[in-house]
């Protein structure tokens, strides 16, 4: 994926993907729609008879994943489009911290992990079956 010696560390996209995050808020994320203004080959607006802009629904279309805390933005680009076999419109990262745990007596904090957000073209979709 990178060059050795200008990152220091190469990672194959199955190490990159740790798991993807199938909850509710993520499921939703995925099916969840919005309406836009439809656009012509040029980018302008499309109206209608009635002088207001034709609308259209466009789906979100967005995965959560757990990535590799060293894992770029680019690099868990390439690697979603490796391992699922879409394309991928843009991802977002988050820095998530451990939280404070207790077990009998004693306290511990859980790792510290990278979550990755990934935006997929309107034509693309992952199952997880």
């Amino acid at each position: 994926m990178k060059d050795i010696i200008s990152a220091g560390l190469l990672l194959e996209p199955y190490q990159i993907i740790i798991r993807p995050l199938v909850t509710e808020k993520g499921v939703q994320l995925a099916e969840k729609t919005f309406k836009r203004a439809k656009r012509d080959a040029k980018g302008n607006k499309v109206i209608g008879k009635n002088g207001k802009p034709e609308m259209e629904e466009v789906a979100l279309n967005a995965y959560s994943f757990q990535v590799h805390t060293d894992a770029t933005k680019e690099d868990i680009k390439d690697a979603i489009e490796a391992l699922y076999d879409v394309k991928v419109v843009k991802v977002n990262t988050q820095n998530r911290h451990g939280k404070n745990r207790r077990f009998k007596q004693r306290m511990f904090q859980t790792s510290d992990w990278k979550k990755a957000i990934v935006y997929l073209d309107a034509e693309s979709r992952i199952d997880f079956v």
